[in-house]
């Protein structure tokens, strides 16, 4: 039986529960790593002068954002393991530089050409819309580039949202494989994927106005989610311990 978005959610903070450590850790340095990377361009290209500029920084996050998919890899790697009862250590964080890291490239590469191309165009668009003396016709196409980009990213997600899971689990997978099987998968589980997605809209929301401190408990909670779901797909057995809450007869009021 498929569990549901609230079950997927209890068994994922039952894995978290004592471990929030390692996989918020492994995000922050992550990220850390990511921004440290962009940093020499954001401080050498002047982005508010020259269009040139601006592009060259676009491109410099996006090529980084795609090196920085193996160390996402690695923090895939630590919540799977979380699912299976296991203690994972924080240096598998860096466990895809040994296990073909060109895979975790491409599958990120593919997915996001076309909206990254799309968005790109629309922010062009937008910035010249600024100094033009007619700006309502590019604002307008800036903006549409931009929502498209959103339309684009989200369609393609319900898609391939296993794949990086798929190739993280499964160090002789194939990139064309893991794009079949999350293709497979993912037939009659899109609703299911996008309505958990949805239902942490509003924890994204509570994350913000706390100064983005927030997401340092809700990235793990969204990443071990997912984990669940795709674990449920392939129809793995997993049940999750009572919280406290639970245990006590207390709904948990996430």
């Amino acid at each position: 039986m498929r569990h549901t978005s609230a079950e997927l959610k209890r068994i994922a903070r039952s894995r978290l529960t004592g471990h929030y450590g390692i996989p918020m850790g492994a995000m922050v340095v992550a990220g850390l790593i990511s921004s440290a990377l962009l940093l020499p361009f954001s401080w050498t290209l002047d982005s508010g002068r020259s269009t040139t500029a601006f592009l060259m920084l676009q491109l410099a996050g996006y090529v980084i954002g795609q090196l920085a998919a193996i160390l996402y890899a690695g923090v895939n790697r630590i919540h799977l393991a979380l699912a299976r009862g296991e203690n994972p250590a924080f240096t598998e964080l860096f466990s895809c530089f040994t296990r073909r890291p060109d895979r975790f490239i491409l599958a990120s590469l593919l997915p996001s050409l076309l909206p990254f191309t799309v968005n790109l165009a629309g922010l062009v668009c937008l910035r010249y819309a600024l100094a033009a003396p007619d700006p309502a016709g590019l604002f307008l196409l800036g903006f549409l580039l931009v929502l498209a980009r959103m339309v684009l990213e989200t369609v393609i997600s319900l898609y391939v949202c296993l794949v990086e899971l798929l190739l993280a689990e499964h160090d002789s997978m194939e990139v064309t494989e893991a794009f079949r099987q999350s293709f497979d998968l993912m037939k009659g589980n899109k609703g299911r994927y996008f309505y958990i997605k949805l239902s942490f809209i509003g924890w994204d929301l509570l994350a913000v106005v706390s100064f983005y401190l927030g997401y340092l408990w809700l990235r793990p909670y969204a990443s071990q989610t997912l984990v669940s779901f795709y674990r449920d797909v392939k129809g793995e057995p997993e049940t999750a311990s009572p919280g406290p809450d639970e245990a006590s007869g207390q709904s948990a009021p996430w």
